[in-house]
């Protein structure tokens, strides 16, 4: 092969650059792959000491418990919203404003979490996070989570009040079925995320 080389200095120069190429590459999808981790390690090492975070997922977790609340506090969340538009806020009691508020402090509470969990997907599909990570560490809950949530969701899917959002929450949606679909991992595999997205899994014995 070197002696060959020797003699067609041409095929050695394309040889020597397709060498390089391949060696950048790995290194820019390596450094990538690092990078990734470390974001997604990053996103959930912040999440655990930002007390406004807590404040809110401590709503969200005990909002979803009571599902026939969840839903009146929607409509009052709403209606809430519609009387502020008229501009008749004033003319409400402080009995009844606290109520209201109450209500749409968990709404908006409900929400700024399905909204993150939203755009993590998002993160997961387009590359930013490592899904091998998040699903270690979010397995269950996140799956929990949807199924919790999915009633709310469907409600603002098709609310006419505030107009029907029917893609609501649908990255969410889909990586939490997917995850479902596929079950859960054996601790003892190794998984690995292939440039594209995909994840290929590495069998071990126990």
């Amino acid at each position: 092969m070197i002696e060959f080389l020797g003699h067609n200095t041409w095929v050695a120069i394309v040889f020597t650059g397709l060498v390089g190429l391949i060696g950048t590459m790995v290194a820019v999808s390596t450094q990538r792959s690092i990078n990734r981790r470390r974001a997604t390690v990053d996103m959930f090492s912040n999440k655990l000491w930002d007390e406004d975070y807590i404040k809110v997922s401590n709503i969200f977790y005990t909002a979803m418990k009571d599902q026939t609340k969840l839903m009146q506090d929607y409509d009052l969340f709403i209606q809430a919203r519609n009387i502020q538009q008229s501009g008749k806020w004033a003319d409400v009691h402080d009995a009844e404003k606290k109520k209201f508020d109450d209500a749409t402090l968990n709404i908006t509470s409900v929400r700024s979490i399905l909204n993150d969990r939203e755009l993590i997907a998002i993160g997961v599909r387009e590359g930013t996070y490592d899904e091998v990570i998040y699903r270690r560490w979010w397995y269950s809950t996140a799956l929990l989570e949807w199924r919790s949530a999915s009633p709310l969701v469907a409600r603002i899917r098709s609310d006419t009040q505030v107009g029907p959002s029917a893609y609501a929450y649908t990255e969410m949606e889909n990586l939490a079925k997917r995850w479902q679909a596929e079950g859960p991992w054996r601790r003892a595999d190794r998984h690995v995320r292939l440039p594209g997205g995909r994840t290929v899994t590495i069998s071990r014995s126990r």
